[in-house]
């Protein structure tokens, strides 16, 4: 789609023409308006799973209503039209969605850097816990510098012993000595600086 609306943006900006009814741009706007309103449908059930009272998953979406997602894209698709050739891409739908975490306050707008972390760590292991809900086994972990930046109490809560042992974990670190006793005493480490 926006492959061919830059085309229109092209012919816009060379002699004025907005091509709104264009069929070969409506066939790909209908192909549009149904992979995104499945992503946009599938992300905002996966934030609702993964939300409780203490920490919510908001998602971010100009959809008001989710029940009947695929009218109201199709309504914004036909009313951005215009913007959309005249910019030659795609304004609207999931593609342009977002999600923030609300762990006592809105993480993006409020936390510093080694509350984001923590919070990207709470949202690793509830993705993990509700696969495992979903699948009947938890995946492989991989937990890539998460601990950068983190005191030690965040280092410890996030490195629980508990969430960890469930699966199989593969970490990255810096310096292995701000791991926790029993992840250095009972891992295989590998030290990439060697090779």
């Amino acid at each position: 789609r926006n492959s061919y609306l830059k085309k229109l943006s092209k012919l816009f900006y060379e002699n004025g023409t907005v091509a709104r009814n264009d069929p070969v741009l409506s066939v790909w706007t209908s192909k549009f308006i149904d992979l995104s309103s499945e992503i946009s449908g599938k992300r905002k059930g996966m934030c609702t799973k993964l939300s409780d009272k203490d920490f919510e998953i908001k998602y971010v979406s100009d959809i008001e209503d989710f029940s009947k997602i695929t009218d109201e894209l199709t309504k914004k698709m036909e009313n951005n039209k215009k913007r959309d050739i005249a910019t030659g891409y795609t304004n609207t739908g999931a593609h342009r969605e977002d999600w923030n975490i609300n762990d006592k306050q809105d993480i993006k707008k409020f936390g510093s850097r080694g509350q984001k972390r923590l919070a990207i760590g709470k949202l690793i292991f509830r993705t993990q816990e509700v696969f495992s809900k979903e699948n009947g086994f938890y995946p492989t972990l991989l937990l890539d510098d998460i601990s950068s930046e983190l005191d030690k109490a965040n280092i410890k809560e996030i490195f629980n012993k508990d969430l960890l042992s469930r699966q199989q974990t593969f970490i990255t670190v810096i310096n292995p000595k701000i791991l926790p006793d029993y992840i250095r005493k009972n891992a295989q480490l590998i030290d990439l600086s060697a090779f």
